[in-house]
């Protein structure tokens, strides 16, 4: 392998390249230790759609969102898993490229990508060409679910089974690993976005009210709850006629509606890929249970509700939110005995 020639200059990079967020971890610091994790930011970028000049990216740029004029755009380029603007997600990885290297930058770096297990190959043949764009000497790519399973701990080479259930923002995958690959998957965009444009319409129908993300997320982790609940939350936002600003008080047992349809779609991916599954594999899933990872995985009582429904022991792992690119991150920093279980392309 090229790097290998100078491993002390060489940076390895593993990027999670989320829906809603994108999370980098830098080694190659050339002391022999590790920076870890050190972009954690929405995937996000601000541009002027007069001078196209870049404004913001990450945090700053969703600061910035329904706070500016119309003549600055903020950009979601990540949807459903998916590229939807490649110069974008360019232009806003470079900057953070930059931030984190500095000269470094000179020494091609090594990347490794997590995509979403259903991902086509022109899909991965997309990522993987735009990293090369952005002075990549090689590129990796690497299934989520496998990614997370790695971040926690699971000794993925062995014949035993694992199933690994992954809640992201923009797509919601569980998978069946074995011998250092996934054997099985099922997929689906009813994930974390999804939801949160179902919170939005249900407040909008039944309130009149209009919230912005952060009332959703605090909405989402403190009334979708599996257990019937009298807890409320006072949520403010701007009245729908008027557009002045409002108080209301939103109840979980109103909410519960919206949760409902949200996890029993997550229950019927479930339970679609356990019926498709290798008996053999079956087995060691009855006996070791499944993992939940991601985001959305952090519902409150969620992991009970499956072990109920599933009957099968079911576990969040340590660090939901960052096992994907903890798993990316073990895997580069021992690519030798990962490179089976991982997708390779070279660009002319």
């Amino acid at each position: 392998m090229k790097w290998l020639s100078f491993p002390q200059l060489t940076p390895l990079i593993g990027v999670d390249l989320g829906t809603s967020r994108t999370r980098i971890w830098c080694s190659g610091s050339g002391s022999g230790s590790s920076k870890g994790v050190v972009i954690n930011e929405p995937t996000l970028i601000a541009t002027d759609l007069y001078s196209k000049k870049v404004l913001a990216v990450g945090k700053d740029a969703a600061d910035m969102e329904g706070r500016v004029g119309k003549q600055i755009k903020i950009h979601h380029p990540v949807k459903a898993g998916k590229i939807y603007d490649a110069s974008v997600v360019k232009a806003m990885l470079q900057a953070w490229l930059q931030q984190i290297l500095g000269w470094k930058y000179l020494f091609n770096p090594v990347f490794m990508v997590s995509v979403p297990s259903g991902s086509t190959q022109a899909s991965r043949v997309a990522v993987i060409k735009l990293f090369y764009q952005l002075g990549a000497r090689e590129v990796y790519t690497i299934a989520q679910p496998l990614a997370a399973a790695i971040g926690a701990g699971v000794p993925i080479a062995d014949a035993s089974g694992t199933l690994v259930f992954h809640l992201g923002a923009g797509v919601m995958e569980v998978g069946v690993i074995s011998l250092g690959s996934l054997v099985q998957f099922k997929n689906s965009t009813v994930a974390g976005d999804y939801l949160d444009s179902k919170i939005k319409k249900f407040i909008l129908d039944h309130y009149h009210l209009k919230i912005g993300d952060q009332t959703v997320a605090q909405l989402k982790h403190r009334l979708l709850l599996i257990e019937p609940s009298k807890q409320t939350v006072v949520v403010v936002g701007q009245e729908m006629i008027s557009h002045a600003p409002k108080e209301v008080e939103v109840s979980a047992e109103k909410l519960a509606v919206v949760a409902s349809g949200i996890f029993k779609q997550q229950l019927a991916l479930c339970q679609s890929l356990l019926a498709k599954t290798y008996p053999e594999l079956t087995t060691d899933i009855l006996d070791k249970g499944m993992l939940l990872s991601g985001g959305l995985s952090q519902l409150a009582g969620l992991s009970h509700w499956l072990t109920g429904q599933l009957r099968i022991p079911v576990a969040v792992v340590e660090n939901p939110d960052l096992v994907v690119i903890e798993g990316i991150a073990t895997a580069l920093e021992h690519l030798d005995e990962f490179k089976q279980s991982l997708a390779y392309q070279e660009m002319d």
